[in-house]
């Protein structure tokens, strides 16, 4: 109902005249100045040190390195802030992945600016456990094997998951050039990034695109497209 009222809706106003306005450039002009003047953020006049941008990558990569779930993941139902968001059926699951691809995706890039050539990064200097961060990162690549080829759509009406196949290949990449040379590892990583498109390409919706809600509930998503999750997927297959 929601789709066919969208449609309706858009086919009425194309048919409206708009009167005052010799072109669509003036009308743009009018409703969306800033998109055709360009915006342009404010400049600077004191922009952050090194090290005061080496200690906040510090603070997070601690922060996720503490409050990683024992299995690996990260992410709960715990901590809502006393929110009630829609979650039916295996929803969380898709949370978790998602949660858990950036989390893990943010370690790994840390991991590669320690090892490049040109300025690298150095754990001591963003004062981080060496350890604890190695291990951090073996527990959430075990977690991914384990858990990512089993998300699944969440419920009829709800397709959470679309975020965590999407992330997951975000993650997948860093983990494929982490090791480039161990061979069998890239052969499990190359099969679970296949995996991750199909299901992107199975709840993609049938206007192109991705919705982590489906009214209609059917097999092939047929309700409306959001920008942003659509932007979430196409990153992750230009990526893949």
């Amino acid at each position: 109902m929601r789709t066919l009222l969208s449609s309706v809706c858009l086919a009425l106003c194309c048919f409206m005249p708009i009167a005052g306005f010799s072109s669509e450039t003036e009308l743009a002009a009018v409703k969306y100045p800033l998109a055709l003047q360009g915006v342009k953020p404010n400049r600077l006049d004191n922009p952050p040190s090194r090290e005061k941008i080496l200690e906040a990558i510090g603070r997070g990569a601690n922060f996720l390195i503490e409050r990683q779930n024992p299995n690996g993941s990260w992410g709960s139902a715990r901590q809502t802030k006393e929110l009630n968001i829609y979650a039916p059926g295996s929803s969380h699951d898709g949370f978790r992945a998602g949660t858990t691809a950036l989390g893990l995706s943010a370690l790994l890039e840390i991991e590669a600016a320690t090892k490049r050539q040109e300025n690298p990064l150095s754990l001591d200097e963003l004062d981080v456990d060496r350890d604890k961060f190695e291990w951090a990162i073996e527990r959430a690549e075990w977690w991914t094997r384990d858990h990512l080829p089993k998300l699944r759509r969440s419920a009829d009406d709800c397709l959470y998951n679309v975020w965590g196949h999407a992330y997951g290949i975000h993650s997948l990449v860093r983990m494929l050039d982490r090791y480039p040379e161990d061979t069998e590892r890239c052969d499990w990583i190359r099969e679970l990034i296949r995996g991750q498109v199909d299901m992107l390409r199975r709840f993609e919706t049938i206007y192109g695109g991705w919705f982590y809600y489906d009214d209609n509930m059917t097999a092939k998503p047929s309700d409306t497209t959001a920008s942003f999750v659509s932007a979430t997927g196409l990153f992750a297959l230009k990526e893949a």
